[in-house]
């Protein structure tokens, strides 16, 4: 069965396409997962079916149909990660918040003050902060009743020119002993193919 032949099959289900993208993409992923494809298809079969469908519904060409594809399945998959960290962890007392929205909470002003990198502006003398690029920020709670962040997460769909910026802000953060991790879906099959460019062994050089 083709990615055509998917889409025929599925297309009927999406009744309410279009009102909430992140939640379109869940749908088609939901969907996708009932036609029975080998793993490495549901993704490339899920991405077709929302491209293919958003064309259709809103009359779109190819490179916006993409471009949403591309923020909200990024979206669907940071909401994912952060709903499993919470399913598993909470009962632990451990809390993963989308970074966006603690900053928005008065009572986490000092961790946020924490988490931002100081910054000096030369031409004005004056300092500004930088907000790190975490989708995810995990948090404990001390027996004080204090909540302290101990991680840092990064949600990709695909790896592609992910690492640096991950890597540059563990190195900016590795005096607050907070970890910066990358998540990823890996759609583009980067890591396992190591870019094409395997060992001998047939290991992939990561």
């Amino acid at each position: 069965m083709n990615v055509s032949d998917c889409y025929d099959r599925v297309k009927g289900e999406l009744t309410d396409f279009g009102k909430n993208a992140v939640a379109d993409v869940g749908k088609i992923m939901t969907l996708v997962q009932t036609l029975d494809l080998p793993e490495k298809d549901v993704m490339p079969t899920a991405q077709h079916i929302y491209i293919t469908h958003y064309q259709k519904v809103n009359a779109a060409d190819a490179n916006q149909a993409r471009q949403s594809w591309v923020t909200a399945s990024g979206n669907n998959f940071e909401s994912f990660m952060r709903n499993f960290i919470n399913h598993n962890l909470n009962a632990e007392g451990i809390l993963a918040m989308k970074g966006d929205r603690l900053k928005t909470i008065p009572k986490a002003a000092n961790i946020v003050s924490f988490l931002t990198l100081k910054a000096n502006r030369r031409c004005t003398q004056t300092t500004t902060g930088v907000w790190p690029d975490s989708d995810i920020v995990v948090l404990t709670k001390e027996k004080t009743g204090a909540l302290k962040a101990f991680a840092l997460l990064n949600c990709k769909t695909s790896d592609h020119s992910r690492n640096d910026a991950v890597l540059f802000w563990a190195l900016a953060l590795r005096d607050n002993n907070i970890k910066d991790c990358l998540l990823t879906q890996d759609v583009l099959a980067k890591l396992l193919l190591a870019d094409g460019d395997l060992s001998g062994d047939g290991e992939p050089k990561v």
